[in-house]
Formats: structure tokens, sequence, C-alpha cells
């Protein structure tokens, strides 16, 4: 895990469970529970790792993107499979970059949200809107992959959430590509 404190990003690298990590590391198929770590849950560590680069925490609510490296959980996987199916151009592959980008709103983009690999994105930004400086969300969800064939990558594009009773600037938007990100990662 790391993050970019000046652009607001989050990238997770090698994400996995605590129980899956442990497991693999200890060569063991499910380990004691009483010998893993209290803080297990992705949107803590993540959460930990953000307040790190922001010491005096100055800069908390510039949160614009969560980067998922090399997309390896099958369940995600098997989610943006059907997602680039269900699109208007019913993708076969993840696309290279800039890929595929998805409203929130659609079912593609609530399906990342949801997934194996999104849930912890919006746990954070739920659980921590006071330090946050306002309430945030993820309003479009982008797939690509580096080269052909290989592990996707999911980034999820965050930003304030409109004032209650206004109707927010990208509803109704549903599949996009965009070149948002290229010069920062």
């Amino acid at each position: 895990m790391a993050a970019n404190a000046d652009d607001g990003i989050v990238f997770f690298i090698d994400r996995r469970s605590a129980v899956s990590g442990a497991a693999g590391a200890w060569g063991v198929e499910i380990p004691p529970v009483d010998q893993l770590p209290e803080l297990r849950q992705m949107s803590d560590m993540a959460w930990g790792m953000w307040r790190r680069v922001h010491p005096s925490g100055i800069g908390l609510g510039n949160i614009n993107y969560f980067v998922e490296a090399q997309v390896v959980n099958t369940e995600t996987r098997g989610l943006i499979t059907e997602a680039l199916d269900l699109g208007q151009d019913h993708l076969v592959a993840v696309p290279e970059w800039p890929g595929v980008t998805w409203d929130i709103e659609s079912q593609q983009g609530a399906a990342m949200l949801g997934s194996a690999n999104g849930i912890a994105i919006g746990y954070f930004l739920s659980q921590h809107k006071a330090q946050l400086s306002g309430n945030k969300y993820v309003h479009q969800v982008q797939v690509y992959v580096e080269t052909k064939g290989g592990f996707p990558y999911i980034v999820y594009h965050v930003k304030d959430a409109p004032e209650e009773g206004r109707k927010r600037s990208d509803q109704g938007k549903v599949m996009t590509t965009g070149n948002n990100l290229k010069g920062k990662l």
C-alpha cells in the first residue's frame, strides 16, 4: 500500500485479506484467528496510510483516487468480465489504458464498488467523513490493463458529494473512456 498526498491517491498493491495473507505466509489452509493482527480491515489499513502521509492532519480531504493495482481476486475479475459484457460495446477483454470508465450509478460501477476489492473504499469514505472535511463519494470507476492479457487495474474516482437536495453533475453518465490519471500514475 502507498499514498500520494499531493495528488490525493491511495494505491493498493498486492492486496489480500489478513486470512489469505497469513494462510500463504504460514503455509496453512486456515490460520488461527487469535494469531492474526487485530487490524484486519483494508479500509482501516488504508486510513492508517492516508493519515501517515498527512502527519499534521492538514489536507486529509484531498482524496481523489483509489488505485487497485493488478487485481488478482477471482470474484472481482469475474465481475469485471460481466461488466465489460454489459456495456454497449460488449467488450471481451479489459482494454489497455485508458480502459473503460463507468459512472457509479451504472450497474457496472456499482458492481465494482461492491466487489471484494471495492468495498473497503466505501468504508474508508463513510467512516472518516469528519476527518475528510465532509461527505465524499466514488463517482466513477475506471478499469484498464497495462498490457494486453495483464491483470486489471481499477481506479475509483472520488469527489465531494453534492449538498443535500442538489443533483450530482455526473448523474446519468454510464460509460466513457478517459485519460484522467495517466500523468499522475
